[in-house]
């Protein structure tokens, strides 16, 4: 068996293969290591300059380190030179396609893609022109890079995230997941021991099986499948190998070519990233139906191999931790949280009046008791938050301070009931024109009475007055 390849029995026709790896991340991480950005520049003293606005990790389909320039730098090089563990890349200048939207609009990127064993691994960049190396400046536009080049690595932005007291617990998780995945990958692949076994999730194929790749139909008599692969490289790769060549196949309902390798002919699915690692995908060879995700491999290897002393299953759990981390951090991006925690705070000193600070605003809470005995709480102005995951943060808050009874009078509401409920009040808000409904819709009300209400139950609560 050739060295940097582990085949592993599924079942009789099934077989797991694991190379060299690279999984991607989410872009719409970012750090900038190079300074507060500005777009006042210094005057040039001869020569082209270029302004390296910022550095980040890309997990969107690469694992990669990033670098950003602006308009103006782009105008000064005719191209960019990067250089690292996968060898030298020229770029053209007028091959960069600008960003058209969010925090990074108006940017142009260059990419340099790297796999899990070398996130220690330098990548250095390099503007030219006409006349050679351009002076190259930190975002300020005023400190100079020495000798013009721009170095940074995935251990950089791992390092900065770590070391960030205002960085979000999520994706803090989701550094610390990456790190340990890339010293299991590196340590496989490359020899040595980590020691960060405590760190990996304690789980079996049992806990995962809802991942394992699944076949119906039947392929014609001539066209088998061998097996299944995840390759780790530049970009994460599901492989499904056959026999035979089919005569048709799709990859999530897209035509997929049948290519040929040593191991037989093959369809493939090419840069899942981070987040996408535990999404369902479909295949399809003539008539034969596959569902699989990359995490079909980390099902297989852990069914293969449930020793988990053996370092391919230490990787393959570590991949797993990397996935539901990426997963995670994609969910509050997707959400839009804007908070860790929050502080309530009694502002009567009778435990009745509070008040929090979110977004930049102030809100007010009040807990009461009603005439009939039952425990509510009450948030004025609550329709300015639109988290659900914050909503849960803040009514857990809450509870921790007065527990409050469901509609039954027996059971405690959770904070995700109470979000529910949240959620409606603010469709309600959403829904009904402006006027003294829409601002009662505005305050959302944890009256037990409503615990399990529909949207259409709040609107005609609130158009009748309640």
């Amino acid at each position: 068996m050739r060295a940097g390849v582990i085949e592993y029995m599924q079942h009789k026709e099934m077989r797991w293969t694991v190379k060299r790896s690279v999984s991607a991340i989410i872009t719409l991480v970012l750090i900038w290591i190079y300074g507060a950005g500005t777009d006042i520049f210094a005057n040039a003293q001869g020569g082209s300059r270029c302004v390296i606005k910022g550095a980040a990790l890309s997990l969107a389909g690469d694992i990669g380190v990033e670098f950003f320039i602006d308009a103006q730098s782009l105008s000064q090089a005719e191209s960019f030179e990067l250089d690292g563990p996968n060898g030298k890349s020229e770029v053209s200048a007028d091959s960069l396609e600008v960003i058209e939207s969010g925090d990074r609009k108006g940017l142009y990127r260059l990419c340099y893609p790297v796999d899990p064993t070398q996130c220690e691994e330098k990548i250095t960049l390099t503007a030219i022109d006409k006349d050679g190396i351009c002076e190259l400046y930190r975002s300020d536009g005023k400190t100079r890079f020495d000798g013009d080049k721009a170095v940074y690595s995935v251990r950089d932005y791992i390092d900065a995230v770590k070391a960030d007291g205002s960085a979000r617990k999520a994706l803090k998780v989701l550094v610390s997941a990456l790190d340990v995945y890339s010293q299991y990958a590196r340590a496989y692949f490359r020899g040595g021991e980590v020691g960060l076994d405590a760190q990996l999730p304690n789980i079996t194929a049992a806990d995962i099986s809802k991942y394992r790749c699944t076949v119906q139909g039947d392929l014609p008599q001539n066209v088998k499948i061998k097996g299944a692969a995840l390759l780790l490289d530049s970009k994460t790769t599901f492989r499904i190998y056959f026999d035979g060549a089919p005569k048709s196949a799709y990859v999530n309902g897209q035509d997929a070519d049948v290519k040929n390798s040593e191991k037989g002919c093959y369809i493939e699915l090419s840069g899942i990233g981070a987040n996408k690692l535990s999404s369902s995908c479909s295949a399809s060879a003539d008539g034969c139906e596959i569902t699989f995700s990359a995490l079909s491999y980390v099902y297989g290897v852990l069914e293969s191999e449930p020793d988990q002393s053996k370092p391919i299953n230490k990787l393959a759990r570590a991949l797993y931790a990397y996935s539901a981390a990426a997963d995670n951090y994609a969910a509050m991006l997707a959400d839009g949280s804007m908070i860790d925690s929050i502080e309530i705070k009694d502002t009567d000193g009778q435990g009745t009046d509070y008040t929090f600070s979110y977004g930049g605003e102030q809100f007010t809470a009040k807990f009461s008791y009603r005439y009939d005995g039952k425990e509510n709480w009450r948030i004025n102005g609550s329709y300015r938050v639109r988290s659900r995951l914050d909503m849960i943060l803040i009514c857990q808050a809450l509870l921790d301070i007065h527990k409050i009874r469901g509609r039954d009078l027996v059971s405690w509401r959770s904070a995700q009931d109470m979000a529910d409920e949240w959620q409606l009040h603010n469709l309600a808000y959403d829904y009904l024109p402006q006027g003294q409904n829409k601002q009662r819709a505005g305050d959302v009300d944890f009256d037990p009475d409503d615990q399990y209400k529909t949207l259409a139950d709040y609107i005609q609560q609130i158009m009748n007055g309640g």
